[in-house]
């Protein structure tokens, strides 16, 4: 279970320019499913994904993921946890132009020191699972939209995460390339994984493989939808 506590974030705290960007917010996401956190843009939902990924802290109020309180953990502990637990595919897919996709795929995975050969084996495996392994050698950015948003997917996937999180990820994408992400999302949820996605697409919203809907406004859960 990821439980969050009565969690708040502000951004420059004691600054004139203050802003409340989540405010008290109680919510449990049961692991092994997928959730969506729905929301016009200024709701909240990238923050608090954000915050449910390790990638930032609250400042107030605590989270637990499977029932570890991950919240207070120092810095270098943190960033551990997030490397082997977390997957992160971004709106935009923060692919480096200029390095293989392959390459792109690997990077997340240095850190843990694996041999060379089997961090490229892999990285190969997840990408061919997500049919882009014949673009392996190709530079990102000569990839098609569908093809870097799969690249992103292996990437988040090559430690092997427990749960994934993915901001507005078919915000850019055709109803076609929609379809495929869903399938994806289908397969991963499948093989046992958590997914937390932020949207507010409702190809995304009412795709039949979601379990729940949480709606957000001004920094504030509304309400959960169970599907």
């Amino acid at each position: 279970m990821i439980e969050l506590d009565q969690v708040s974030k502000r951004f420059n705290e004691g600054q004139p320019n203050e802003v409340l960007a989540l405010r008290d917010v109680n919510l449990q996401l049961p692991l092994g499913e997928i959730s969506v956190l729905e929301g016009p843009s200024g709701s909240g939902k990238t923050t608090l994904l954000t915050l449910i990924g390790c990638v930032a802290r609250p400042s107030e109020g605590r989270i637990r993921l499977g029932g570890e309180l991950v919240s207070n953990l120092p810095e270098l502990h943190l960033a551990e946890l997030r490397r082997r637990r977390f997957g992160i595919v971004f709106q935009r897919f923060n692919l480096i132009a200029g390095l293989s996709a392959l390459d792109n795929v690997m990077l997340p995975a240095y850190p843990l020191g694996l041999p060379h050969r089997r961090l490229v084996e892999r990285a190969r495996e997840v990408m061919a699972q997500l049919s882009v392994g014949h673009r392996a050698e190709a530079r990102v950015e000569l990839l098609s939209g569908g093809e870097m948003q799969r690249v992103a997917i292996a990437r988040a996937l090559i430690n092997d995460p427990e749960v994934l999180i993915a901001d507005e990820p078919t915000a850019n994408l055709d109803g076609r390339l929609a379809g495929q992400f869903l399938e994806i999302v289908a397969a991963l949820k499948a093989q046992g994984r958590t997914l937390v996605i932020a949207s507010h697409d409702p190809r995304i919203i009412e795709a039949p493989t979601v379990d729940r809907v949480v709606r957000m406004a001004d920094g504030a859960v509304q309400g959960v939808r169970r599907c």
